[in-house]
């Protein structure tokens, strides 16, 4: 008489390359996640410059003299309140000492910076815009 069925080292296994699978699976997700929030961050930022310039040509301004998170541009507060909830904090917006510029830049998930600023603008890189911070108000 044969008995029919598996032994454990053949369930084992099975288990095992199942195991080995969904991990890859869980990774390839995660990744995934970190490059739509850092779009979706970059975007934002995009439209950060769109404010700030809705902002300089205002009335009465011709200078981005307080532009900020807080600002009561349309929908500024929300732009930074989304980049926030992706990943932990507001960007950070310098304005030139003279008020005729700013940037403003952000970290990334994957740890580069995304930066926008006055002259047009808007790209990653590997380390804090060094001009962004200083006077110059200006991605570089």
């Amino acid at each position: 008489m044969k008995k029919r069925g598996f032994t454990l080292i053949e369930l084992l296994v099975v288990i095992a390359i199942i195991g080995i699978i969904s991990s890859i699976v869980i990774i390839s997700v995660r990744v995934a996640r970190e490059r739509a929030k850092d779009t979706r961050i970059k975007a934002d930022m995009i439209q950060i410059r769109t404010a700030a310039e809705m902002y300089y040509s205002g009335p009465g301004n011709d200078s981005y003299l307080g532009f900020s998170c807080t600002v009561t541009e349309p929908n500024m507060a929300e732009l930074c309140a989304d980049i926030n909830s992706q990943l932990s904090g507001n960007p950070t917006i310098v304005v030139k000492s003279d008020n005729t510029g700013y940037c403003a830049y952000k970290q990334l998930m994957s740890t580069k910076y995304f930066c926008v600023d006055s002259i047009g603008r808007a790209e990653e890189y590997v380390a804090v815009p060094t001009t962004c911070v200083a006077a110059t108000a200006s991605c570089q």
